[in-house]
């Protein structure tokens, strides 16, 4: 009977369930402020969400065979587990072949989530070579990763050699596996750059103020961590082929995929949560704006401050778009507002004070939407 291992908390296979639950955990929160962002503020269901679901529900199948791999000796020594049970090595090596696949294509449907979330933002009128570039990124990107998934399950003859050695028969696409993978990882590496530097040509734009243009071009620029992270996890194939440690060795493998695949489901939700926050932001400093529209007042004049009875009726909070001048004290700010481009939202508050003389000397303060 096969047994479980209980993992060493010296063992990579410790530390590859506090890596990759502590990511769920992150993605988990990101996409619940997804959910709430589309559902509540934005108002809108389009593929990009769709995408980035059918990701998250991946990403947690993976953790969770990940998981289970580690309990059957992942991060274990090969020595040690030999020694224990014999067999917890085939159900080790089995489920390292289903959690790989999962990832795999969890790391192609989150890239597919940032493309067609890009492809909206540009909106249908945008030059049309620079469209076929993302359709080209997005094409591209589901061919190679879906052409990996039956040379990693040819590998051997017959199949369930994959995983148990003692079954007569051959393995000779294991070479054919490792060097795919190397081309694999290279061009999954390039297209998360890529992915990321791309917004550069959407937000560079004279007219949007310098502070937005960064900020636009940083929550995609995360990508570029993604990039990195696909970079480590190639160099790290080279443990595929390893045999006199195997179960300790693609620990390191493992750690570096599921971070790749958490990272660019994060990256593909950051953008779209962005109303969320300058929501949350607007809302604080009309707060704290409100607190200090209290009138005091002296022998002399009478003054702003943030303590008093009698609350000013002189304060008002207005937002400036295109179609006028709305008062609130607040604002929900779309980057897809009906695929026409960035909304641009000029925030101000009205202030006035009594001089000696009685006449009203007004104030203005002026900020802008982030």
């Amino acid at each position: 009977m096969t047994s479980l291992v209980r993992p060493n908390q010296s063992s990579l296979g410790a530390t590859a369930l506090a890596v990759t639950w502590a990511e769920c955990g992150l993605g988990t929160v990101a996409f619940a402020l997804r959910v709430y962002t589309n559902g509540w503020i934005t108002k809108r269901w389009k593929s990009d969400f769709w995408w980035c679901l059918t990701t998250y529900l991946l990403a947690i199948f993976a953790t969770v065979f990940l998981t289970i791999l580690v309990s059957y000796g992942l991060g274990e020594h090969l020595a040690t587990l030999l020694a224990d049970s014999p067999q917890t090595i085939v159900k080790n090596e089995l489920y390292q072949w289903i959690f790989t696949t999962f990832v795999t294509i969890a790391i192609s449907t989150g890239k597919l989530a940032t493309i067609s979330l890009i492809l909206q933002i540009e909106g249908s009128a945008v030059h049309g070579t620079r469209r076929w570039v993302l359709w080209i990124f997005a094409g591209s990107n589901v061919v190679v990763n879906v052409i990996v998934l039956p040379i990693i399950w040819v590998q051997c003859t017959p199949t369930a050699k994959l995983w148990d050695e003692s079954i007569p028969g051959s393995c000779t696409g294991r070479a054919r596996n490792q060097m795919y993978g190397y081309f694999q990882g290279s061009f999954g590496a390039f297209l998360d750059l890529a992915i990321a530097i791309y917004p550069i040509f959407i937000f560079w734009n004279p007219k949007m103020q310098l502070h937005v243009k960064i900020g636009l071009m940083t929550l995609f620029g995360f990508g570029v961590v993604a990039a990195v992270c696909a970079s480590i996890k190639t160099r790290e194939l080279s443990t595929l082929t390893a045999t006199s440690d195997i179960t300790f060795q693609l620990a390191s493998l493992n750690i570096w995929a599921a971070t790749e695949m958490w990272v660019i489901f994060i990256v593909a939700c950051i953008p779209a949560i962005r109303p969320f926050f300058v929501k949350v932001f607007h809302i604080v400093y009309a707060s704290g704006s409100i607190g200090a529209g209290y009138i005091q007042r002296s022998d002399t004049n009478t003054r702003l401050s943030g303590t008093g009875a009698v609350r000013s009726r002189a304060f008002a909070s207005a937002t400036k778009t295109s179609k006028g001048m709305n008062l609130r004290n607040d604002s929900e700010e779309n980057i897809l507002p009906n695929q026409q481009g960035i909304m641009m939202t000029n925030h101000f508050s009205v202030k006035y004070d009594l001089n000696d003389a009685g006449k009203k000397n007004l104030s203005r303060t002026h900020f802008e939407g982030v």
